[in-house]
């Protein structure tokens, strides 16, 4: 699959993709975090000039994953959604009807703003998932002999050129015991990561992932 990485972690095989989703084979699913859906329409609402169609972005990645691995089961892996309903929602609620499998929804902070918007069925909503010995949560979180796969933290990095130039990169952080996925949605945003405590680092180029630790 051009442009993806194939990895072992946690003795399991792993694909990452450029846009920050994970397909983890064994299960056949697709495990993507912090996609923020309605952040741009709220922004827009609040008088910053984003500009609105940047908003077809999230979804056209999400159909570009989808047609990539053609998983048996999508997990959402926390921040689905950023605020109170808007029409943002509305656009992920019609992507759905476009949708043949299975929607889980790992209930991150940001989602629990106005979960009664949500269609009754539409999405299956839970506070983790507890898979053989990995943990699938929003937040990392520490359990005995559980690797954990994460979001919430938005993890990047900053490279530096020469000079005064630098470029900012979405990654996958991989740690002693957890592996955080990068935010998917467009305008997220980034946290540069401690390279330092970090077992391996993958960068999200443009349509490749590199290693860089």
């Amino acid at each position: 699959m051009e442009g993806t990485l194939k990895i072992s972690i946690a003795n399991e095989e792993m694909i990452l993709h450029p846009y920050g989703a994970v397909y983890w084979i064994r299960m056949d699913m697709v495990l993507i975090a912090d996609l923020h859906i309605g952040k741009i329409e709220h922004f827009r609402k609040s008088g910053l000039a984003v500009p609105a169609g940047i908003v077809e972005g999230n979804f056209q990645r999400l159909n570009k994953v989808l047609d990539t691995f053609k998983p048996a089961h999508i997990y959402f892996l926390g921040d689905l959604f950023h605020s109170k309903k808007n029409s943002g929602w509305d656009r992920f609620f019609k992507w759905m009807e476009t949708v043949s499998v299975p929607v889980n929804l790992i209930l991150g902070n940001h989602d629990r703003h106005d979960l009664k918007s949500i269609p009754e069925g539409l999405i299956n909503m839970i506070s983790d998932l507890d898979i053989d010995r990995f943990l699938l949560s929003h937040h990392p979180e520490e359990h005995a002999g559980k690797f954990n796969i994460c979001g919430h933290i938005h993890p990047g990095v900053v490279i530096r050129g020469r000079g005064k130039s630098y470029a900012k990169s979405a990654c996958f952080a991989v740690e002693e015991n957890r592996l955080v996925l990068p935010a998917f949605g467009v305008f997220t945003g980034l946290h540069p990561i401690d390279l330092e405590k970090c077992a391996a680092v993958y960068v999200c180029a443009e349509d490749e992932v590199l290693r860089l630790k």
